[in-house]
């Protein structure tokens, strides 16, 4: 009988220490996923979870239906699903309003809005509400505020009162109130992007970098312990660390190659490659609008106040080789 017992006792001990070995693993290679978090970038920033307005603090998780606003000097991102982006300028207010990993959506009330959208992490699309327009996308980055939609990357998918079209890379979407026969009506008018247009663009997706970036540390963070080990197992300085990755995101590396040769196989790791990828391919990106800055394309002011209504087209001029203006795009509501 008592050694029936012992058997029993060391097969329970076995068991436990083959739990305790598979949550270890798990912990070790898993990597989890906030929902939703907040990352104040500068000055003051707050955050009401449904019992009044509190200081937001960096990194401070969120949920459905809580806003966001920053006040006139403040800075921040919520970041939805470590993949979604929505960076806030100053006097801006947003509320989550729908938390779905599939499908996000964001009410935007007041301010102005760049929306960086990466697809990571299984996320399938954004949609971000103002009072006038909606604006969806399927991997791009753009800005949204009260009476303008500005898409830098992709296309965007904006609704103006019902009627949809799709803005492209380098057009935008702004709202117009005009005066015809002594009633004001509202139309939403697709241009190209000015000159001005970009260099604000330009802002924003290294503003977003920033962001991205600083997703790259949490996750480093999150398995630190290993990291320091890492490091110090390959005597490998901080300093070294911010270099490798300053060329990775210059796309000096293969990523790819670098994850397969990585001595520790995790899902973070996997988690930081996918990250950097992003950085990439937003660094290039921001090289591509570069380039169409210094060209200054021909006749690009003359587009734009073509698609106005208030002022007549003026006629071509000779010496300058025709550029193809995008299509204009009205929608008038009485």
């Amino acid at each position: 009988m008592k050694k029936i017992k012992f058997w029993h006792v060391l097969i329970a001990l076995v068991a436990i220490v083959l739990i305790i070995a598979v949550i270890g693993y798990f912990q070790i290679t898993k990597s989890t996923t906030v929902v939703a978090f907040l990352n104040v970038e500068e000055g003051n920033v707050q955050v009401n979870h449904g019992k009044g307005w509190i200081d937001a603090v960096d990194e401070m998780e969120l949920g459905l239906k809580d806003r966001i606003k920053t006040l006139e000097d403040g800075y921040a991102s919520v970041v939805l699903f470590e993949s979604t982006i929505i960076s806030l300028d100053p006097g801006t207010e947003i509320l989550i309003e729908n938390l779905e990993k599939a499908h996000q959506k964001i009410k935007q009330e007041a301010g102005s809005t760049w929306n960086k959208f990466t697809g990571l992490a299984g996320v399938e699309g954004l949609s971000i509400e103002t009072p006038t327009t909606v604006a969806t996308v399927r991997g791009t980055s753009f800005g949204v505020d009260m009476k303008s939609v500005v898409v830098g990357e992709g296309e965007v998918e904006v609704d103006f009162e019902g009627e949809k079209f799709m803005v492209q890379a380098d057009e935008k979407v702004e709202i117009e109130e005009v005066m015809e026969a002594g009633k004001l009506r509202r139309r939403a008018v697709k241009k190209a992007l000015t000159q001005a247009d970009r260099e604000r663009v330009l802002k924003k997706m290294k503003r977003a970098i920033n962001v991205m970036k600083k997703l790259r540390k949490l996750e480093i963070k999150k398995k630190e312990f290993i990291a320091r080990r890492l490091q110090k197992k390959y005597d490998i300085s901080d300093r070294q660390v911010d270099e490798y990755l300053e060329k990775a995101d210059k796309g000096e590396y293969d990523l790819e190659e670098v994850e397969r040769k990585s001595p520790v196989k995790m899902e973070s790791v996997s988690k930081i490659r996918r990250v950097t990828e992003k950085i990439v391919e937003e660094n290039k990106a921001i090289e591509r609008l570069l380039k169409k800055r210094a060209a200054k394309v021909p006749l690009e002011d003359k587009t734009e106040q073509r698609l106005l209504p208030e002022k007549p087209p003026e006629p071509a001029r000779e010496d300058i080789s025709p550029v193809q203006a995008p299509e204009k795009t009205t929608v008038e509501r009485r």
